[in-house]
């Protein structure tokens, strides 16, 4: 199976079994009670339902009190999380940490949203981006060159192949090296332009760590890196809000 089949038929099962919520479906007060009060209160709604829907009497009596449980809740974590917000800004004001003051206020209450209307003169996409890739090449350097530990790796890895005659039976990862590799990844990391992130490896049948051992191994020994390894995603960031914005440097 090529690399680009497994990965669609990955993110397939990914959109099928997967829920997917909204951004901003969550508060940032949001707690597993709140999900349980919810989850208690839509149920006594769906019985009342059921019950045809019924003005008074336990059920109706069950509906409502389900419910001003979830509603009082609910605007309690809001007023606490307010109170917190509130003492926050306090302790940075009057530490005079003005920088964080004005992150978090920001943050929470700047609508502003700032856009360039080009890129150093550029208004076409593909200009734009050359742009930005000239810019890019020019800050970049080879972080290897003076890597005596990298280097030493990639001589081992071709050393290991060269002595074996027949490079078919050359088995440089297993199993056990492709989850070590899984494991030292971070959780809640944005996804590549395929859509792949650890948690649909790490949550997928372990059967996938059999195909990836056997796609690195054909890797290392025919020298062939799958075209979609070189392609990603690059979101320019500004540095200065209050710099020029059509510029690549910023």
């Amino acid at each position: 199976m090529r690399r680009g089949s497994a990965s669609r038929h990955h993110i397939t099962a990914m959109n099928e079994c997967i829920p997917v919520l909204r951004q901003g479906a969550f508060k940032p007060y949001w707690c597993e009670e709140l999900q349980e009060l919810k989850k208690a209160s839509i149920d006594a709604y769906n019985l009342w339902k059921l019950c045809d829907r019924p003005r008074d009497g336990i059920v109706n009596r069950l509906r409502l009190e389900s419910k001003y449980k979830y509603k009082h809740a609910l605007r309690a974590a809001a007023r606490k999380d307010n109170l917190e917000f509130d003492d926050k800004l306090s302790e940075l004001y009057l530490t005079k940490n003005m920088d964080d003051f004005w992150a978090q206020w920001n943050r929470k209450f700047s609508k502003r949203t700032k856009s360039a209307t080009n890129i150093n003169g550029h208004y076409h996409n593909e200009d734009i981006v050359n742009a930005f890739s000239d810019t890019f090449s020019s800050a970049q350097f080879d972080s290897y060159a003076d890597s005596h530990q990298f280097i030493g790796c990639i001589n081992k890895v071709r050393d290991k192949i060269l002595c074996d005659l027949s490079t078919q039976n050359v088995h440089l990862f297993d199993v056990t090296d492709v989850e070590k590799a899984l494991a030292s990844l971070k959780f809640g990391k944005a996804a590549g332009y395929d859509g792949l992130t650890k948690e649909s490896l790490h949550y997928c049948h372990p059967v996938i760590f059999i195909h990836l051992k056997l796609l690195f191994n054909m890797v290392s020994v025919h020298g062939y890196v799958p075209d979609d390894f070189g392609v990603g995603i690059v979101v320019p960031v500004v540095k200065d809000q209050c710099a020029d914005l059509c510029s690549a440097d910023n």
